[in-house]
């Protein structure tokens, strides 16, 4: 019988630390699910962004029918500050779509009207990039932004017109 009054209060420390074990479980657990959240709210804000993007590059591409820019003579409707969204390839420099904080496309991008709810309005430009007697190469860049500020897509397209 003296052996069981030892045993007595040996149970206590073993239940404490199989808690505690259960604690850390629950508390990985959690964490896991907070990442693998933020991982597919951030996929699916890139996908959303991408969509939008392609749809921005699309109308800029039309946009070249629609505004009749094909012809030699439209060449002047092109100009180095991007008016409109019209663009002269720079004689020297960053592209339009890179630069420093705000980017020639991001200032002087044609607008593209969206639905979807984004951090910014997505634009493109139309930049003139070679011409022959045959035919004239455009560039079409579009950018867009997701809900999230990080959230940038940039696509790019080259359009050749025969004259």
């Amino acid at each position: 019988m003296k052996c069981q009054h030892n045993i007595k209060g040996f149970s206590l420390p073993i239940v404490m630390i199989m808690m505690l074990v259960l604690a850390i479980m629950v508390l990985a657990a959690t964490q896991l699910f907070n990442t693998e959240s933020r991982l597919s709210s951030n996929d699916a804000d890139r996908k959303m962004t991408m969509q939008v993007a392609e749809a921005a590059l699309r109308q800029g591409e039309q946009a070249i029918v629609d505004q009749n820019l094909i012809g030699l003579d439209k060449k002047a409707q092109f100009t180095s500050g991007c008016n409109n969204g019209l663009c002269l390839p720079p004689q020297s420099g960053e592209a339009v779509w890179e630069g420093g904080s705000k980017s020639l496309l991001e200032k002087k991008g044609k607008e593209y009207v969206t639905d979807t709810e984004v951090h910014q309005k997505p634009r493109y430009v139309i930049e003139w990039i070679s011409d022959d007697s045959e035919r004239i190469v455009y560039r079409v860049t579009a950018r867009a932004w997701g809900e999230n500020a990080n959230t940038v897509v940039t696509l790019q397209s080259y359009v050749a017109a025969d004259i």
